[in-house]
């Protein structure tokens, strides 16, 4: 996430410090939201922050959890982990924290106008924490800095499976949006569709993305045109083409991927 924040520093004197110990337990959650929760952790920070650096650490936390201004958040029965991103920006005011996570929020009138507000992005942040089971907590100091904390669960030694939980009805609700959607035929306007494949005088796209949904709504609407489409589901597969001999014109990537992210995919291509 430093590496993909890294575009937002801009022309700022501005250093991103990763600071996570590289011993350290793994968390139970899901990999693209907890990209998501930190993309928008470590771009707020970039956001209020002009000169000095953006830090990104971590430790493991037994019983009461993190301390936030002096008070201590709830009981924790189990272990987790505490990871903390912290930045040297403008602050926020003691009077202003406690409606830091409210939809649109902004410190003050001058504060917006430099900086724009937060929009939803504390919002949707707090919300993914806890349904990880997690919390947040903020400190600031006006002109020296602001800090993050939030809270996940520690891995446990065997992943819970699928089915050891029922399925809920949202869980049923996007199975079956999923599935509407995965059997409608792709609108290919006569255009042939080939995957791990390529047609001729055809300009020809890989799309690399691990969501099905996304994978078919770009083909719905690339197929209309005169493309010749090639699928992976993981940047793995998609290097394995590119092995093979395909030689897209374009590829598209999606970020947030399992085991390799799009950033690195990028990254491999060029090379």
């Amino acid at each position: 996430m430093i590496s993909l924040s890294q575009s937002l520093v801009g022309n700022k004197d501005l250093q991103l410090i990763n600071a996570i110990p590289e011993e350290l337990s793994l968390v139970y959650a899901d990999e693209n939201r907890l990209q998501q929760i930190l993309h928008n952790l470590v771009g707020n920070a970039i956001k209020f922050t002009n000169s000095g650096m953006v830090e990104i650490s971590a430790k493991t936390i037994h019983g009461p959890s993190f301390i936030v201004d002096g008070n201590a958040g709830s009981t924790i029965d189990n272990e987790q982990l505490a990871i903390s991103v912290s930045d040297t920006g403008i602050g926020i005011p003691k009077d202003k924290l406690d409606r830091i996570f409210e939809s649109f929020e902004q410190a003050d009138g001058s504060t917006a106008r430099e900086y724009g507000g937060t929009g939803l992005g504390l919002t949707i942040t707090k919300q993914l924490i806890e349904l990880h089971g997690g919390e947040i907590g903020v400190s600031s100091i006006v002109g020296e800095g602001t800090r993050f904390t939030f809270t996940l669960p520690l891995a446990p030694g065997r992943a819970p499976k699928t089915s050891d939980r029922p399925a809920t009805v949202t869980d049923r609700a996007i199975v079956n949006w999923r599935e509407s959607i995965m059997h409608q035929p792709a609108q290919s306007n006569n255009q042939q569709l080939t995957v791990n494949g390529q047609q001729p005088h055809q300009f020809k796209i890989l799309i690399v993305d691990d969501e099905p949904v996304n994978l078919q709504v770009l083909v719905n609407h690339l197929s209309l045109e005169n493309y010749s489409l090639a699928l992976a589901e993981n940047g793995l597969d998609a290097l394995s083409m590119l092995d093979r001999g395909f030689k897209p014109d374009l590829v598209l990537l999606d970020v947030m991927m399992p085991r390799m992210t799009g950033y690195e995919v990028c990254h491999k291509i060029r090379d």
